[in-house]
């Protein structure tokens, strides 16, 4: 491959993608089950397989299908991984580009996190398993906190004061803060603390729990809640008065982008655009880097489909080119988001009127600044 030696397969990318980060990684036992989980299916596929177009496409869609079981956003977070993981490789000189893989859609999450039915049969599925008396602990932390899994796992016992009824701890951010446990919080948490052996709140067996992803899966099926997962608690504030407050919302998705551009005049505002949104951590196809000898119209169609947005460097020379106006026009007709970026002021005309005349524009002023403007566009409410 050119790179460093040793690697041949996506597991092995894995592992040391995983090793590189983990100083750098809040919720590293999140991500080290996530990769464990994407490894049953992608540990022994080789590097060389997936340089052929279309093949991690097709792996991806047997990992959703393996994963049946989970939420839809789950089997999107794990292959989310993944492709950081084949970004980090490509960026090592371990593969020649990044592959373009399929990632299912995002599904819209309830907007106001576990209804008060769903409440009531996870709770009392939790209360009515005794032996597991780490994912009870943690459901009532994450429902009454509104948290994240590794900061709640993080929670230790000099945090709580019973006397004062008080719950501190570093929020998002590296915010200090503070709630106030209300009777039945109170309760559970002064029934782990008589048998916990550790300074960690959520423990097994004397030690802090790592992650509770599969025990908490396993709960939510026992209550009937198929599809949820820990996000929804974290949706699920539940104050005294047992009110539901909106929680944050999810980190930025990665985006992948097919970049269209007139090489004759439009390849140098490309480039730097493909390196201002790889710097964002989102993904880009860019016919110079990405394509592979032979087969390029081929190659081109199957981009456009896989990729979540066109973006299309409007140049003179893009104006002229058929080759461009196939690209944008593939993009439009396949309805998805395609984003012009106009050059020097150049009109749309020639049939790019027709396809981008509804489109909002981003006018260059430089690559960071028209990448922030896309993602801003991507990010608007439809």
């Amino acid at each position: 491959m050119g790179g460093e030696p040793g690697y041949k397969t996506v597991g092995q990318v894995l592992d040391g993608y995983l090793e590189d980060r983990r100083p750098h990684m809040a919720a590293y036992a999140k991500t080290e089950y996530a990769v464990r989980a994407v490894k049953t299916l992608f540990d022994a596929v080789t590097l060389e397989e997936i340089k052929t177009p279309g093949v991690l496409r097709e792996y991806c869609h047997q990992y959703q299908t393996r994963q049946s079981h989970a939420a839809n956003n789950t089997v999107r977070k794990h292959l989310s991984i993944l492709q950081s993981a084949l970004r980090w490789a490509w960026k090592r000189a371990i593969i020649p580009g990044v592959p373009l893989m399929w990632i299912p859609p995002k599904e819209e999450r309830p907007g106001r996190g576990l209804s008060e039915r769903e409440v009531t049969a996870l709770l009392k599925t939790a209360d009515a398993h005794p032996t597991e008396l780490h994912l009870r602990t943690f459901v009532y932390l994450a429902l009454y906190t509104s948290e994240q899994a590794s900061i709640i796992l993080d929670l230790q016992w000099p945090s709580v004061d019973f006397k004062a009824n008080t719950l501190t701890f570093m929020g998002r951010n590296k915010n200090k803060r503070s709630i106030t446990m209300n009777s039945r919080l109170s309760e559970v948490l002064k029934e782990a603390r008589s048998v916990t052996k550790s300074d960690y709140i959520v423990e097994w067996r004397g030690k802090k729990v790592a992650s509770v992803w599969s025990g908490l899966m396993a709960l939510m099926v026992r209550a009937g809640l198929n599809g949820r997962d820990s996000h929804d608690l974290k949706l699920t504030r539940l104050a005294d008065n047992a009110e539901y407050v909106v929680g944050e919302p999810e980190e930025n998705e990665i985006i992948s982008f097919f970049i269209s551009y007139a090489s004759a005049d439009g390849y140098l505002c490309a480039s730097e655009l493909v390196g201002a949104l790889e710097a964002l951590d989102h993904e880009c196809f860019i016919d110079k880097r990405n394509m592979r000898h032979g087969q390029w119209p081929e190659q081109l169609s199957s981009a456009i489909e896989e990729c979540d947005v066109t973006v299309a460097i409007i140049t003179p020379g893009a104006i002229e080119s058929r080759f461009v106006l196939n690209e944008v026009g593939k993009a439009c007709r396949l309805q998805k988001d395609v984003v012009p970026v106009i050059i020097n002021n150049t009109p749309l005309e020639d049939g790019f009127d027709l396809y981008l005349e509804n489109h909002e524009r981003v006018d260059w002023t430089g690559a960071k600044a028209a990448a922030a403007r896309i993602i801003e566009l991507l990010e608007k409410p439809s």
